[in-house]
């Protein structure tokens, strides 16, 4: 009888195979992506998060289709953090506007009320 890990494009991964390949693309997983977001921790949780979706979701899959899957998930973890980043680049700014914003104007407190008193003689919705 023949032995059903010999049929090379029907093996599916073994947990000891998913643990070495792991391990062996660790590291250029790392190099890869600090290459690319130039954050050391960052990096590390972008390769981190990719191989934990490589053994969740595809752990059932043949030995020979791990590394494209790791590296497709690692590609769209990277692009994931870049949107996240973007995101929370963008909020941080605003909310620092609006910072300086309420600084500048916290003495004015006279201003703000005036400013939502219409004027005797001008209604709000004629302005």
């Amino acid at each position: 009888m023949r032995d059903s890990r010999s049929n090379y494009s029907n093996a599916l991964a073994t947990e000891k195979e998913l643990n070495d390949f792991l391990v062996s693309v660790e590291r250029r997983a790392f190099k890869r992506s600090i290459y690319h977001v130039r954050d050391e921790d960052a990096a590390l949780d972008i390769v981190q998060e990719s191989m934990i979706k490589l053994a969740t979701h595809y752990a059932d899959k043949p030995i020979e289709e791990l590394p494209m899957l790791f590296h497709r998930i690692l590609a769209n973890v990277t692009l994931d953090h870049f949107r996240r980043k973007k995101v929370r680049d963008g909020v941080l700014v605003n909310m620092s506007e609006f910072e300086k914003l309420v600084a500048a104007f916290a003495g004015c407190d006279a201003l703000i009320h005036m400013a939502a008193i219409p004027s005797p003689g001008r209604h709000p919705d004629n302005v």
